[in-house]
């Protein structure tokens, strides 16, 4: 699915709700299964799925700003993005 607040910016898409990596595995299981190649464990999945992909993080512009922003700006914003955090 596309991201919410920075589809102009990217053509990068997500995975849906439906989808958990319980459900990918299985599906990469039979993927390796119909090809007659071998294929890993859950737990080998799991851990390549998740801590050597992780995504970047869907934000809005009020939070990208921020984390854009040089040392001095940031002085100056982060009163502002901590009453947005807080919003």
């Amino acid at each position: 699915m596309e991201p919410h607040y920075v589809r102009a910016n990217t053509s990068q898409t997500f995975l849906g709700s439906e989808l958990n990596i319980q459900k990918m595995h299985h599906l990469y299981v039979e993927e390796c299964k119909s090809k007659d190649k071998p294929f890993v464990k859950e737990g080998v999945y799991r851990r390549v799925s998740c801590e050597e992909f992780r995504p970047r993080k869907d934000r809005c512009g009020k939070c990208q700003q921020s984390e854009d922003a040089d040392d001095s700006e940031k002085s100056i914003l982060n009163e502002e993005h901590e009453r947005h955090l807080q919003q």
